[in-house]
């Protein structure tokens, strides 16, 4: 047994040994992209070289030819990834302090202020050499080598080699393979940190800035599992103060008990900070627990605000809307409105103060959800009048909102006027028509990425998916326009301007890259399956059912996670006698969904379905007001549930 464990332990010095003592030898030529006239010119400029030597993950041997110079750096590092890509996170080694064979002649034959000067002039152009990782599939800029490459009859190299000038400018960029008659290129870079050590070394030098940058890198990339380590880290750091970027995380991917367990260990540690209950307030109301969510907000109004108190009336009025407490929800989403245009003017004041450079700020435009809001809760009050009139009144501002007439709509079905609802609908569905290839698409670190996909678009057809980079369009590599151009912009414009959208994407890491033709259409956005669907229900009542099936159809595909859509494919199932299918879209659109169609609704599906009993449970939890309603849609739906019942009864 003794030997056994003495060879096991030798075999893994060895394997130490081996790997740290590896020699990897390169020679690099100069490839160049240079943008012409808006065009990208490729070439090679063989006369230009480097060659250098890979030994305990450190560049040595290296020799640099540019021009007429001949020159080395003498030092040289691993880098340390901390989430700046364009400075750090492309490269695995950086070389620094320039000698040129020149540099001992200028010393002999020049004073010493001369010769400074040299210096500094010379090191400025060749102020940084930097080598990349081993160039696989996984590396950020893998789809821009592999394509330059191509493109003058190369390999896709094995590694780069950049020369960098003071200002962090590329000044000379080197394709670099491995002498394969030393040794064959490596199928990993043994010479990279782990991101458990990445993370360890900035936690030793007590850099949040780092820490931060890494969490929002890998959020970016999706990659929660490198996003949570990073961001507990910086909580770690930080004595839990820094603990809004690991909260927002859990947010963001529904992790709301870890969430809640933060904002509350907080709350214990700072009892009298506002804002923390006002987050636990929202969380409260994400998770539909609206007692403790008006419990929280009512806490954090009386500790008072220095800004941000127009969220608490907001979150108020949300609860007060679930609690059907419409007077209240008015009076907070007022409130809101009011408070929050107040700030938004005095943060515009502060920046004309400063002569800052910002976009123009549009406080009345940016109040208009609290408005909206308003607006709904009028409407189920009944006070159409004074809906309409405030609705008319924002459209006089806003003429091309959808969502004005989506509640305009809302009003006039309330009234009973059932066309000009229909009407309305029809306006804002044309609102909500776009041309484009129906991708929400975001600049990633290097390539706009997409982050959804609409669908029955032109990129669902083409087979586009979440998490695909594009990185041409045309033959345009939009990676070497980013100096010169708004790359997000530069995508729009050529989809908007062409028949056929020409994109190359690179998808999951693979060693290939794809091509994909698109033909932009005009179709609408999936937020207009809301209006589509009270279209349809609206239809339904007026007996159109062929039309009632059409639109209900469309506004489900459009977005199958629109509750009205849900909930009028539950109408539909049931109407066609599928009752099974109507109770899967009831169960679907959740039981936390408390507006009045739903209410109404789920004891008609139920009754339909000759589930008798449970539809008269449902119709008694309909609330008093609700069953005295002057709503004319309502009524029509309140007189179908009793007329149902009474023939299933006598039945």
């Amino acid at each position: 047994m003794k030997k056994f464990f003495i060879s096991v332990m030798l075999l893994c010095l060895v394997e130490f040994a081996y790997a740290q003592s590896e020699i990897e030898k390169y020679r690099c030529i100069e490839v160049r992209t240079d943008l012409v006239d808006d065009k990208i010119q490729y070439s090679i400029k063989r006369e230009n070289s480097v060659e250098f030597i890979l030994k305990n993950c450190l560049p040595e041997s290296l020799k640099i030819h540019v021009g007429d110079k001949k020159f080395t750096y003498e030092k040289s590092k691993i880098l340390v990834e901390d989430g700046r890509i364009e400075k750090n996170d492309l490269f695995a080694f950086e070389c620094y302090q320039p000698f040129f064979e020149e540099d001992l002649y200028h010393y002999r034959i020049t004073n010493q202020a001369e010769y400074i000067k040299y210096l500094n002039s010379r090191n400025y152009r060749f102020h940084l050499g930097k080598i990349t990782p081993l160039i696989t599939p996984d590396y950020s800029l893998y789809p821009t080598l592999k394509q330059t490459a191509e493109k003058v009859n190369l390999e896709t190299p094995h590694r780069t080699f950049v020369i960098l000038n003071r200002s962090g400018g590329a000044s000379h960029e080197f394709f670099c393979y491995i002498d394969e008659s030393h040794a064959k290129k490596p199928l990993q870079d043994k010479c990279l940190y782990s991101f458990d050590q990445v993370l360890d070394i900035h936690m030793k030098n007590n850099d949040a800035v780092a820490i931060k940058a890494l969490a929002e890198k890998y959020l970016k990339r999706l990659d929660y599992e490198k996003a949570e380590k990073a961001y507990k880290k910086l909580m770690e750091l930080s004595n839990n103060e820094d603990y809004e970027g690991l909260l927002s995380f859990y947010i963001t991917t529904n992790q709301y008990r870890k969430a809640e367990e933060i904002l509350l260990k907080k709350i214990d540690e700072s009892p009298y900070d506002a804002r923390l209950y006002i987050s636990l307030a929202n969380l409260y109301l994400h998770k539909s627990e609206y007692d403790r969510a008006k419990l929280f907000i009512t806490k954090a109004l009386k500790l008072g605000f220095e800004e941000g108190e127009y969220k608490a009336y907001g979150i108020l009025g949300e609860v007060y809307i679930a609690e059907r407490n419409f007077k209240g929800a008015i009076l907070s989403f007022k409130k809101a409105s009011e408070l929050f245009k107040k700030e938004c003017e005095q943060q515009k004041l502060l920046m004309d103060f400063f002569k800052k450079d910002t976009e123009i700020v549009d406080c009345e435009l940016q109040a208009l959800p609290y408005e909206l809001k308003t607006i709904y809760s009028l409407t189920e009050l009944e006070d159409f009048i004074e809906a309409e009139k405030m609705a008319k009144e924002i459209l006089s501002k806003k003429q091309d909102n959808p969502y004005i007439f989506g509640h305009l709509s809302f009003i006039y079905a309330g009234t009973g006027d059932f066309e000009k609802a229909i009407d309305a609908s029809d306006k804002a569905i044309s609102l909500l028509k776009r041309k484009g290839i129906g991708a929400n698409i975001v600049m990633g670190e290097i390539y706009p990425m997409v982050v959804s996909v609409d669908r029955n678009t032109p990129s669902e057809k083409a087979g586009l998916k979440r998490g695909d980079r594009i990185i041409n369009i045309g033959d345009r590599d939009l990676r070497l326009y980013r100096e010169s151009k708004d790359i997000i912009q530069m995508l729009v414009d050529y989809i908007s301007s062409n028949d056929t959208v020409k994109l190359t994407i690179h998808r999951d890491n693979s060693t290939d890259l794809k091509k994909i033709e698109l033909k932009p259409e005009e179709f609408l956005k999936p937020e207009a399956s809301q209006a589509l669907a009270f279209k349809a229900i609206i239809l339904r009542v007026k007996g159109n059912y062929p039309e009632f099936e059409n639109l209900t159809t469309k506004a489900y595909e459009l977005n199958p996670e629109d509750k009205l859509a849900e909930i009028a494919m539950a109408l539909l199932k049931t109407d066609t006698g599928s009752f099974n299918e109507a109770l899967e879209f009831l169960e679907k659109a959740g039981k936390d969904v408390h507006g009045s169609l739903i209410l109404l609704i789920r004891p008609l599906v139920y009754a339909k379905a000759g589930q008798v009993n449970k539809a008269k449970e449902l119709y008694r939890e309909i609330p008093e007001e609700l069953l005295k309603t002057k709503n004319t849609l309502y009524r029509v739906l309140l007189d179908e549930i009793k007329r149902v019942l009474h023939d299933k009864q006598l039945n």
